[in-house]
């Protein structure tokens, strides 16, 4: 197993105390962080504090640092407070993971982290930092101001502005690991009509109701988007054809079952779905024209029907 990091005591160590922390040799409050540089959640710090000495970075909902990228393991690196010496480090260890972990540009089992550093799990690059209170507060406004820009605020979908960098970016990294992408266009039936017969805070409780049920469904590398009005789109990474007509089906299953707030027991949401795989090299623009070609198939079809594009 490569190591990197010293181990004669070289590096900024931490101890605790009533005070808070100690950096070398000097008492200042405080505590390790992660925060994401270059990826989804951009700005997301998190930190190790005397309430979570440990924490897992990977792309399961489970763990407890998610990041959903395509090229982040399920479990991809542990980072933890060990004792060194008089006082502590703050080391971080592969999980075996697929795409790897880099401090600083070179792949690591495990290491030592020192302020500053610079870690990759797949392709999204974090920083290593000593932050006081008052930067972590900053650090978790500057977060939240970047994920509420990202989210359409009816649906809690991405809004359409996020393809040209994360779903870009995703289809790239499937091509670069010869793994399938797909793209599956969602469209609302009768969204007009259900507009018109109950009023728009019915319409807009109806497309709360379907972000439920996708957001239910997606796994937590795919991506989620309000494409414009009643339409959404999947971004599927590591599924082709077969893989995304289940999620699709399974998007049609969630619909049915939710009921709709103001709306008879009975009206149950329905939507007409087109499918693409992509073809090596396509942009992304390619293929969710492919996949709406398809989706258009299926309303004119007769909708509540999903269609792969030829």
């Amino acid at each position: 197993m490569r190591v990197v990091g010293s181990s004669s005591g070289s590096g900024p160590t931490l101890a605790s105390g009533e005070r808070g922390a100690v950096l070398d040799g000097r008492p200042v409050r405080v505590t390790p962080a992660l925060t994401i540089l270059d990826g989804p959640n951009l700005g997301e710090c998190q930190r190790l504090d005397e309430m979570r000495r440990a924490l897992v970075i990977g792309r399961a909902p489970e763990v407890s640092f998610v990041i959903p990228h395509a090229t982040v393991s399920r479990s991809h690196a542990r980072v933890f407070v060990m004792p060194f010496g008089e006082g502590d480090r703050v080391k971080i260890v592969d999980l075996s993971s697929r795409n790897g972990t880099f401090v600083n540009g070179e792949r690591i089992d495990e290491a030592f982290l020192e302020a500053g550093d610079k870690v990759h799990v797949g392709d999204v690059l974090l920083r290593f930092d000593l932050v006081d209170p008052v930067e972590a507060e900053f650090l978790e406004e500057i977060a939240t101001r970047v994920r509420e820009a990202d989210l359409d605020p009816l649906t809690g979908l991405y809004r359409r502005t996020v393809l040209p960098r994360e779903g870009a970016e995703a289809l790239r990294g499937c091509f670069v690991r010869g793994e399938a992408f797909s793209v599956v266009m969602v469209d609302l039936d009768h969204f007009k009509k259900l507009n018109d017969t109950w009023g728009h805070q019915a319409g807009d409780e109806a497309l709360r109701v379907a972000s439920r049920a996708v957001l239910g469904v997606v796994r937590g590398g795919d991506l989620a988007v309000r494409y414009g009005g009643e339409e959404v789109a999947l971004l599927l990474a590591r599924s082709g054809e077969a893989e995304a007509r289940v999620i699709a089906e399974r998007v049609s299953a969630a619909m049915r079952a939710l009921p709709i707030a103001g709306l008879p027991a009975e009206r149950r949401l329905t939507a007409s779905q087109g499918i693409a795989t992509a073809r090596y090299g396509e942009s992304l623009e390619d293929v969710i024209g492919r996949a709406d070609r398809a989706l258009l198939r299926a309303k004119r079809g007769g909708r509540d029907r999903i269609e792969v594009a030829e």
